[in-house]
């Protein structure tokens, strides 16, 4: 009964480990049923099966977390790492209890239980907590497909090898001699692992700030380059204005006030309406007193209303501050308009709105466009590589997630309502 005890506050310490380090409180009808099968399997069945019952408990502690996370090769990392501490933290415990009762924790397993699983458990939830708060530095850097095989091939290797050094502990009689030796072998191999780790991510980081800085310039290229076509536009405009002006003074010299008017209704009115749009949303635009922000957004509102589009833009109060690097807000704002300047230029029809919306303690950015009917699923959009245009194209709204993921101000919410793709950024005053 003892053991059967022991092997089960075990178990738990095993999920409870498992939940410390995905940071997740929730706790659901599935999971009790999973974790009672867990449970069973770690103590009934395993006295009975012994080591054969280890697969099974693999697969139940992936099912658990298969739960939280979506993503199987961090799941597969997020096992091993906990099954590695965990059994760092037994062997510890054991060698605690030898050392200080002077006892043998498998020669008198009822009277040494107590203390060798408090030990086991305080030491496990520290370095499980201590792992967690390390590995919280370079979450960033393990998102990409390359790493997350890297890190789930080391640490699935890794949990192999402990494996093989425990059933080689079972064979010899839990002698002290091969525990303290297993114990020392693990920590030197978790400390090369750790170094090499941290190598390897300091090298990932440097990457990663150089191709930041280079995505920065291009945007930054890009905003200069919708200012000088700003500018071109406007000298264009200009010398319309003028053009139009000389053509109306040949009437006025020849006081053909007829032909006058003909030419004012079908040439100059059309015109002037069109004009007057224009500077409707544009006078919308105006109350952004974010120079850059502005500047960005008047270019793609002028881009679409010169291929025809029906454009509302609307931005009822004053805006002065938004809490976010502008260089990132100018990238979201770009490939959130390209995505929908496109989306309707395949329709050949639609509406293009966008909209400021000044909150108590948040700015909200609302861009949405008509969209086809059979637009595929959002988390599909989203994948690194998809695009409606081809293999490897869509990078877009995968750019856009990294963007607002390295904003803890901002939020971001995508639907499709009705035939109509609506993209919601939120930005909160304060982070």
């Amino acid at each position: 009964m003892a053991e059967i005890t022991a092997l089960v506050i075990q178990a738990l310490i095993i999920y409870v480990s498992i939940k410390l380090f995905i940071k997740d409180k929730s706790f659901f009808l599935k999971e009790i049923f999973v974790l009672l099968l867990f449970l069973v399997n770690n103590s009934i069945v395993h006295i009975n099966l012994g080591i054969y019952t280890l697969i099974f408990q693999l697969i139940l502690l992936f099912i658990i977390i298969r739960m939280h996370e979506q993503d199987w090769k961090l799941d597969l990392i997020i096992l091993s790492t906990v099954l590695i501490i965990n059994i760092l933290g037994d062997h510890i415990a054991s060698l605690l209890i030898s050392f200080f009762l002077k006892l043998h924790l498998f020669d008198s397993l009822s009277e040494n239980i107590v203390p060798f699983l408090i030990s086991y458990a305080v030491i496990t939830f520290g370095i499980i907590l201590i792992t967690r708060n390390f590995s919280s530095h370079f979450s960033d850097a393990i998102k990409s497909n390359s790493t997350k095989n890297l890190f789930a091939f080391g640490t699935t290797s890794t949990l192999l090898l402990f494996y093989l050094n425990v059933l080689f502990e079972l064979i010899s009689g839990n002698n002290r001699t091969i525990i303290e030796l297993n114990l020392l072998f693990f920590i030197i191999l978790i400390l090369v692992s750790s170094v090499s780790v941290h190598s390897y991510i300091d090298s990932l980081k440097r990457t990663y700030e150089i191709e930041k800085k280079e995505t920065e310039v291009r945007a930054m290229r890009k905003y200069t380059s919708d200012l000088e076509y700003q500018y071109l536009e406007m000298r264009k405009f200009r010398h319309d204005y003028q053009n139009i002006l000389t053509s109306l003074e040949g009437y006025f010299v020849n006081k053909d006030y007829d032909a006058l008017e003909t030419y004012f209704f079908n040439n100059i009115k059309p015109t002037g309406r069109q004009i007057e749009q224009y500077n409707f949303e544009l006078e919308d635009i105006s109350r952004l007193h974010l120079d850059d922000i502005k500047s960005i957004l008047t270019a793609k509102i002028i881009l679409a209303q010169e291929k025809k589009m029906n454009v509302s833009v609307e931005i009822q109060e004053t805006i002065d501050f938004i809490n976010i690097p502008h260089v990132s807000l100018v990238r979201i704002l770009g490939i959130l308009l390209d995505n929908a300047i496109e989306a309707l230029e395949e329709l050949h029809d639609g509406l293009l709105q966008v909209a400021f919306i000044k909150q108590k303690n948040s700015i909200l950015i609302v861009i949405q466009n008509t969209c086809k009917t059979s637009i595929p699923k959002i988390y599909q959009l989203k994948k690194q590589g998809f695009s409606t245009k081809g293999y490897n194209r869509g990078l877009g709204l995968t750019n856009l997630q990294e963007l607002i993921e390295a904003c803890p101000q901002c939020t971001s919410e995508t639907l499709i309502v009705d035939s109509t793709f609506i993209q919601k950024i939120i930005i909160h005053n304060k982070t």
